[in-house]
């Protein structure tokens, strides 16, 4: 090589590296040979990455074709150049236009050797101004929103304060952009350890959506309850690059939440002082016979020995418990009038259960020297206890959702009758002694 020759080579090196566009090498085949550093800035690449791939490695799947179709004009020697405008990817995924202008040097046996590229970017100027201009509306909508709008930097730095959030809180947006929640104090005090949960949580999982009610003071002094509806933005790497949070008011809503609660309560506890004063007027009236009770916990626990369940339906099953109540009772020696009165208030209860919810089941029980008990449970809409001071104290009433005149039945032939009622359905428990009680209804309505 002459001195002229290797001058020529080493200033095409020179301008090769310092070249403002993207410079190339490549086979025939596509696999990069040189690239200088302009156009691995420009692809993300450092030089030695490079040219391990090919063209094709880089290129957009959807324009591949485009310049395997251009190189292979210039192979068959249609054309010596050739000039495309292609999408390839980058390095980290982001998707550029390019425009490659490339040659075919040929070796000395006039066989293809490389291709000579120059590489730049295409200008995206109307891409750029449609998403400049989308972005300017995006901007103009948030800062109108109906709902405050604060974005955080990685950092956990504000960098966007809506005007809602101005006119929520108090402070302006000069006031807060730079600044952490910390440095401005609108987090109530007993908060900050479910902000900072939530923080952590979107630290651990940045595809996670944190959503958060926590106290916050105004500049004047107010404390608002406030949702926070946070969700986080990633680089191209899946780092935090910011986090944007929504925030709605809800103070008044839970204050109308409080009062309702509190209302309900109130509700609730005239409702229990209205069925404690009608369980004692029951009891009163009914000598300490009919017990309403608000658990299972209250209804008395079965007897020592018990007979086999029976099933009540509309064809069946009555006759069969008031056979077993009057078989036990007669085996302990009832006498005639008591066991009578057991079948009798057996009968009536079963049947509410048939009419009232379509069936049940009953279980007689029997405990020494003579206690005949008989549990009667159904899961129908229950009864109604509203009307059961008129069934109680006036004979042949009756209505749907009632024991109706059996329960005055029940009442004038029985000794105990446990009633727990309600949504769920109904269980009655009877319970007849040998010998009758002389009732000491005083002291039972006393200990209530």
């Amino acid at each position: 090589m002459t001195s002229s020759q290797h001058g020529r080579q080493e200033r095409f090196q020179t301008a090769f590296e310092r070249a403002s566009i993207g410079m190339a090498h490549f086979e025939p085949s596509g696999r990069w040979l040189r690239a200088n550093p302009f156009l691995c800035a420009l692809l993300g690449y450092d030089a030695d990455t490079l040219i391990r791939l090919r063209i094709h490695d880089i290129a957009h799947p959807d324009d591949l074709s485009i310049e395997m179709e251009a190189i292979a004009r210039v192979l068959s020697g249609e054309t010596s150049t050739y000039n495309v405008d292609k999408r390839v990817l980058r390095a980290d995924g982001e998707t550029i236009h390019i425009k490659i202008s490339a040659s075919l040097v040929r070796d000395e046996e006039d066989q293809p050797d490389f291709f000579l590229a120059m590489i730049q970017e295409k200008p995206r100027r109307p891409a750029i101004s449609g998403v400049r201009r989308a972005l300017d509306r995006l901007t103009e909508q948030v800062q109108h929103a109906p709902l405050a709008v604060v974005e955080w930097d990685r950092d956990f730095r504000i960098s966007r304060w809506s005007d809602e959030a101005a006119r929520l809180f108090g402070w302006s947006s000069a006031e807060t952009l730079g600044r952490r929640s910390t440095d401005l104090g609108f987090v109530f005090d007993q908060d900050i350890a479910v902000v900072e949960s939530g923080i952590a949580r979107m630290l651990v999982s940045p595809d996670q959506r944190n959503i958060v009610r926590v106290r916050n003071r105004t500049r004047d002094g107010r404390v608002l309850d406030c949702e926070w509806y946070s969700s986080v933005a990633l680089d191209r790497r899946g780092k935090i690059e910011s986090i944007l949070s929504l925030v709605l008011d809800v103070t008044e809503k839970r204050r109308a939440e409080e009062e309702h609660a509190q209302l309900l309560e109130q509700v609730q506890q005239s409702a229990a002082r209205e069925h404690a004063m009608l369980r004692d007027v029951l009891a009163s009236v009914t000598e300490g016979k009919l017990r309403l009770c608000d658990r299972p916990e209250d209804l008395p626990p079965p007897l020592l020995q018990c007979e086999r369940e029976v099933a009540l339906t509309p064809k069946k099953g009555i006759v069969d418990l008031r056979r077993q109540a009057e078989k036990l009772a007669i085996d302990c020696g009832f006498p005639d009038t008591r066991w009578h009165d057991l079948s009798t208030a057996v009968s009536e209860a079963a049947m509410n259960a048939v009419v009232h919810a379509g069936g049940g089941f009953g279980q007689v029980c029997v405990s020494p020297p003579g206690t005949v008990q008989v549990r009667i449970v159904d899961h129908g809409a229950g009864i109604s206890i509203d009307q059961l001071p008129k069934a109680t104290l006036r004979r042949g009433y009756t209505t749907a959702g009632t024991l109706g005149h059996g329960l005055w039945l029940v009442l004038n032939t029985i000794d105990r009758f446990y009633l727990l009622t309600g949504g769920a359905g109904t269980t009655v428990v009877l319970e007849q002694d040998l010998r009758p009680i002389e009732p000491n209804w005083i002291d039972h309505v006393q200990a209530l």
